[in-house]
């Protein structure tokens, strides 16, 4: 599915990002203590990886879902609709007349009293 895609995808990007940040800020800490610098590098890769790897895994979750719910259905997959509603079609989206309107002589369906084309009456 393409959300879950793309939120892996953002989700490493930030994983590295944040893993980059981690040791700026490891590095910057041990010119103090490199004792508090490294609990403080060792504390913050811990939980970036498992705040990346939950994400990760809730989008590993959806897609099972996703494909578990194909083989039940028998549908095809339609990657493109990530909601899994059902594609709108030419036939579904040609909807029937209304039963209040009406269709005057100059052929334009009408609805009131009074043809919107020409104006004549409703016979």
């Amino acid at each position: 599915m393409f959300w879950t895609k793309l939120t892996k995808n953002i989700c490493m990007i930030v994983l590295i990002a944040g893993a980059i940040a981690i040791v700026i800020s490891a590095i910057s800490s041990m010119k103090y203590s490199f004792i508090s610098g490294l609990t403080s590098l060792v504390r913050n890769s811990f939980e970036a990886f498992l705040t990346a790897a939950g994400v990760m895994i809730l989008c590993e979750i959806s897609e099972n879902i996703h494909e578990m719910r194909k083989k039940i259905t028998g549908t095809a997959a339609d990657d493109s609709n990530p909601f899994g509603a059902p594609a709108a079609t030419a036939s579904s989206t040609t909807a029937a007349p209304a039963a209040d309107t009406w269709t005057c002589e100059c052929g334009t369906t009408n609805k009131g009293e009074f043809c919107a084309k020409c104006g004549k009456p409703k016979k």
